[in-house]
């Protein structure tokens, strides 16, 4: 085998430091794939509602929805129904009265939630599943609390919302 020369040395040692940079480097990367990809599917999960900010967010759109069917605005109530909702039960601005509670409209109500859990369909879509009670207040009367569970459907990038009345099954 023959003597290397000084040139054929350094052209070796600089061929040997990248090739060595290039696997520290496809290692670093393929490590960050693999913690995004976990973060990702973390952030699919179904998980209790913790934010204050998000549950009051949440619990707000409830409410918008329980006004609605106090005032009998079925145009607003279609508006704001989920939409494989309303196409699946075939609901209309006729009958989608029969999908909702009949609430007096003398009566004060409140949307009382009490579990929440959400889940990241998609990047700018969250679920919130609300297991809760429609609170019912009439003067000179205590305040009746009737069951009533919800998931509200959060499209975050266009700051939207839908609902659909009662919640799936939480294998949690």
């Amino acid at each position: 085998m023959k003597e290397l020369t000084e040139k054929e040395k350094n052209i070796l040692t600089i061929i040997v430091a990248l090739g060595v940079l290039v696997v520290f480097l496809g290692a670093s990367l393929i490590g960050k794939y693999i913690d995004l990809r976990k973060e990702k599917k973390e952030s699919m999960k179904t998980v209790l509602v913790t934010d204050n900010s998000r549950y009051f967010t949440v619990i707000g759109c409830a409410d918008k929805f329980i006004s609605y069917i106090k005032e009998g605005d079925a145009s607003n109530i279609l508006t704001i129904l989920e939409e494989d909702y309303k196409t699946s039960n075939n609901i209309s601005e006729i009958n989608v009265k029969n999908y909702v509670p009949t609430l007096d409209k003398n009566a004060l109500y409140d949307y009382v939630g009490d579990e929440m859990y959400q889940h990241r369909v998609s990047e700018k879509v969250v679920e919130y599943y609300v297991k809760g009670k429609i609170k019912t207040s009439l003067l000179d009367e205590e305040s009746s609390y009737k069951d009533y569970n919800l998931t509200i459907i959060l499209y975050e990038d266009k700051f939207l919302f839908s609902v659909k009345p009662g919640i799936e099954d939480l294998n949690l």
